[in-house]
């Protein structure tokens, strides 16, 4: 018994890491308090009585049931609701803002992200001509590919009609 808790909360600790990864941290937490509930009964009957072994590894082996079954529901409405997906958008969207923050052409230009409309970006500001411009936007759309709301170009340069 004491085998299988010991691979069941390294196995735990993976999924937990794999959660963090493709949902962000704080969904992750919740689940896990469901995925380690196995390892923390278990850990609680081997330091128990030792009469009745039986009952304790059918108790262990129902809660291992469920928590698995919970976690794995959970997981899947996270899957059907697209959580993955907008996860990834917003960690392209802090690195995009990062890079073109970090750029001395861009310095006029705010960018800011909505998930009310999709995952929409919305640029605004001016720049100081269209090469700058046509660079800001090929950013943009890079960024973007995999996102069906896009992105509004309000970003002005001499010129522009």
């Amino acid at each position: 018994m004491q085998t299988f808790i010991f691979c069941y909360t390294i196995a735990a600790i993976w999924v937990f890491g794999w959660m963090a990864g493709t949902f962000g941290l704080l969904p992750s937490v919740f689940v896990s308090i469901i995925l380690f509930a196995p390892a923390f009964v278990g850990f609680r009957i081997i330091n128990g009585e030792q009469n009745n072994q039986i009952r304790k590894i059918v108790y262990l082996s129902l809660v291992t049931m469920f928590s698995l079954a919970g976690s794995a529901t959970i997981v899947h409405s996270w899957f059907d609701v697209g959580l993955d997906r907008s996860v990834i958008l917003d960690r392209e969207y802090l690195d995009f803002r990062n890079s073109v923050k970090s750029l001395p052409e861009f310095d006029d230009v705010d960018i800011s992200y909505t998930n009310r409309k999709g995952g929409r970006v919305f640029l605004s500001g001016t720049v100081a001509n269209k090469a700058s411009h046509d660079r800001l936007i090929e950013k943009v759309e890079r960024m973007v590919y995999n996102n069906h709301a896009g992105y509004h170009d309000g970003v002005d340069f001499p010129g522009k009609k």
